[in-house]
């Protein structure tokens, strides 16, 4: 086919689609076959498709954040993981051993990103406080069946609020 020949039949081609889009059908071939949103999506400046990045809905961790959030999840998530298979007389306890004491811990959290503070129970049953960097604190879970008239005592997990 000549060059000639071929530009006859793209002017043909190019006609046909004006006609069909005075006769209220669709002149762009993208759009015939259902794709023209798909070829603006692709289109459209990539400043457009941008998360939202400004400070309202930007909060921007340092590592120390995100490693005590990390800790205190992974505590968390393994507590409830063990919680999971428990029945109903049964009950997870934490574990601390701080020298040669055995603790068990009520309540778990984190002054700041790298300072671990529990509250917990020494083997006479007195309160007792430990505090300690995260990565010096080994903790341990037990299964514990509840004789009446103990009660369940559940773990607390606490992050400081923001601002705080």
């Amino acid at each position: 086919m000549s060059l000639k020949d071929e530009l006859e039949k793209m002017g043909r081609q190019q006609e046909e689609w004006a006609k069909a889009g005075r006769m209220g059908l669709t002149s762009d071939p993208f759009e015939a076959h259902g794709l023209g949103a798909e070829l603006a999506r692709l289109t459209e400046p990539v400043a457009l498709r941008m998360p939202d990045l400004s400070p309202a809905t930007l909060r921007i961790q340092r590592p120390e954040e995100r490693a005590a959030e990390s800790f205190m999840e992974g505590l968390r998530q393994r507590a409830e993981s063990l919680e999971s298979g428990l029945q109903e007389n049964q009950e997870i306890q934490m574990f601390c051993y701080h020298g040669p004491e055995n603790l068990r811990v009520l309540e778990v959290s984190m002054p700041s990103e790298n300072v671990v503070s529990l509250r917990c129970l020494n083997a006479d049953g007195e309160e007792a406080h430990v505090t300690g960097h995260m990565h010096s604190v080994t903790f341990s879970f037990l299964i514990h069946t509840i004789v009446p008239p103990e009660v369940k005592r559940p773990i607390g997990f606490n992050m400081p609020s923001e601002g705080e």
